[in-house]
């Protein structure tokens, strides 16, 4: 559950669940109240800290049943008052986490293909490719037979070598690896 803080006890009531009033202690030594209310309770995942230069944000990643996916919550931080948020805590019920788990698999095989076909497309030597950018070579296509980094500015370039012998240098993101369709599918 994530605890939240509201000034009015309205406020509290519209947006969460147990409604709850404390006093904090101000520099004048006055009581102030504010209201803590809770939300997201038994969807919390998992909680974890980013570090600033100078302050720390405190995020809560929340299974969020209408769009069947997780999403991170900043529930507190060191930037203002935020002390009765610290008590925040994972909560997620087992069928929360098994949609959660079940989203992760699926997560991972979405990103492994992905990584599978960046890899297919990336420029090598022996590889197929168009020539997507540039004026002169642009919609040439041909064969990499060299892959290095340019001398004046270190972006990689490719060799690129025509079915009928032209020779010529581009840089690798003017060419476009050729792949077979069933390499895709």
């Amino acid at each position: 559950m994530i605890i939240n803080i509201a000034s009015t006890r309205k406020e509290a009531e519209e947006k969460g669940v147990n409604v709850r009033c404390i006093d904090v202690p101000t520099s004048e030594d006055k009581e102030h109240k504010v209201w803590l209310y809770d939300t997201h309770v038994g969807l919390c995942i998992e909680d974890y800290e980013h570090n600033g230069y100078d302050d720390s944000d405190f995020f809560m990643i929340v299974w969020n049943p209408e769009t069947m996916e997780p999403e991170n919550i900043c529930f507190a931080t060191t930037r203002g008052w935020t002390y009765p948020c610290y008590a925040s805590k994972p909560d997620a019920t087992p069928e929360v986490m098994e949609q959660y788990n079940v989203w992760l698999e699926n997560r991972r095989a979405i990103l492994a293909e992905e990584s599978r076909i960046a890899e297919l497309k990336r420029p090598l030597v022996g590889k197929e490719v168009n020539v997507v950018g540039g004026r002169k070579h642009k919609n040439k296509s041909g064969r990499i037979f060299w892959l290095g980094a340019n001398k004046y500015n270190g972006e990689k370039t490719v060799g690129v070598e025509c079915n009928n012998g032209d020779r010529f240098f581009i840089p690798a993101s003017y060419a476009e690896v050729i792949l077979e369709q069933e390499v895709i599918a």
